[in-house]
């Protein structure tokens, strides 16, 4: 093995080879092996000759880049392999590949090298879909944890997302095998009309919203009039309806439950 675990060579032949009569002047050749970056899956490299400087720099295709089932290239990967001062380094040499991702997805990995001193710098960027949303253009960062790719959408450069009845910032992560939460916020009002226009409920606040693997998930706090004004919370629902219990009076068979359409304010 070449390298530590971190990025590495295995299952390599070695062949070593004078080239004159110091004793620094050799080739070493590496026939076949692997190149280990976990997460990913191993890589086929091609064969490697260093010189007496313990050196080499070979350009090559990675067929598919595989960090999981949604962050992997959907076409080969132009890499550069270097060995110098006795650091391994495996970066994009050219070209920004696209990624297989979720349904609906437009990304491209942007920024790739990883070092065997401990340095991972993969990037993507472009527009993610998760289910019904989409993000709008940003910069994903991604990290190693427990073998596995986070990739995160930092709050600094959320992204705009349209939820149907208003549009806000979105930030969080996803994993390289589908696991995602984001979480966004904005300002929210809104009234329940009722006969010739009246205002029956009015709400003002704040909305907190949540995208993952189970579906959108919405919560309100803030003030709910209905004759008097109360600070409450409630549920939001995916086509923004606020869903809210009203209890001004000591008789709990007088409590209403509102739903009050939504939008920001």
């Amino acid at each position: 093995m070449i390298g530590p675990d971190v990025l590495s060579i295995r299952n390599a032949s070695l062949r070593f080879e004078k080239t004159g009569p110091k004793l620094n002047t050799f080739h070493l050749h590496i026939n076949g092996g692997q190149l280990f970056v976990p997460p990913a899956a191993p890589i086929d490299l091609p064969d490697l000759d260093l010189d007496s400087n313990v050196s080499f720099s070979k350009e090559f295709d990675i067929p598919v880049l595989d960090f999981g089932p949604v962050f992997k290239t959907s076409g080969s990967a132009h890499a550069k392999l270097a060995l110098s001062d006795g650091v391994l380094e495996v970066s994009l040499a050219r070209g920004n590949p696209g990624l297989t991702t979720f349904t609906g997805s437009d990304l491209k990995l942007t920024a790739l090298m990883i070092r065997s001193d401990g340095t991972f710098n993969v990037q993507a960027s472009g527009k993610l879909q998760l289910g019904d949303y989409k993000l709008a253009t940003a910069t994903f960062m991604a990290s190693r944890s427990n073998n596995i790719l986070s990739i995160s959408l930092p709050e600094s450069g959320a992204a705009n997302v349209n939820l149907g009845f208003l549009s806000t910032k979105f930030f969080g992560s996803f994993d390289s095998n589908g696991n995602y939460s984001l979480t966004g916020s904005a300002r929210v009002g809104g009234e329940l009309k009722g006969p010739l226009n009246s205002t029956i409920a009015s709400a003002s606040g704040t909305g907190s919203f949540t995208l993952d693997n189970s579906g959108f998930h919405g919560s309100f706090s803030g003030s709910v009039c209905a004759g008097g004004c109360l600070n409450l919370g409630g549920t939001i629902s995916s086509d923004g309806q606020l869903t809210v219990l009203f209890h001004d009076d000591p008789d709990d068979s007088k409590d209403v439950y509102y739903t009050i359409p939504l939008h920001a304010i």
